[in-house]
């Protein structure tokens, strides 16, 4: 990935999402993996994760957050979750994601910088940086 693609990824993050407080972020993370655990779409607005984050805030313990994740990734990389989907693979890895994966879904977590991608059938997008 060039210094331009990767400005041009910085510049994509909305302004809204940026300034959510920081004990959201794992709840946004969360929505997303949940959404494409199940075959739903992502939120294309900030507002619209956020309202899903915070739906999520008031029923999942902070300290549950991280195993639910897991289980979305498990979820996600079997094809299950409730969705159908299809096959898919989680992957990792200490650079930003290239190839794609060998399912027609995945998910990409980087290793050195906590950011989690999604494959969007054509290429990766980042849903959360570090």
């Amino acid at each position: 990935m060039t210094a331009d693609e990767v400005q041009t990824l910085i510049d994509s993050v909305p302004c809204d999402l940026c300034n959510s407080p920081p004990g959201l972020q794992p709840y946004l993370v969360l929505a997303a993996m949940i959404d494409i655990a199940n075959g739903n779409p992502v939120p294309e607005t900030t507002q619209g994760l956020i309202t899903e984050a915070n739906c999520l805030l008031c029923m999942v313990p902070p300290g549950l957050v991280p195993y639910l994740m897991v289980q979305a990734l498990r979820d996600i990389s079997s094809g299950g979750g409730g969705g159908g989907g299809g096959s898919g693979s989680v992957l990792c890895g200490a650079v930003d994601p290239v190839a794609a994966p060998t399912g027609t879904c995945g998910l990409y977590y980087r290793t050195n910088d906590g950011s989690l991608w999604k494959w969007n059938g054509a290429a990766w997008q980042a849903l959360l940086g570090p």
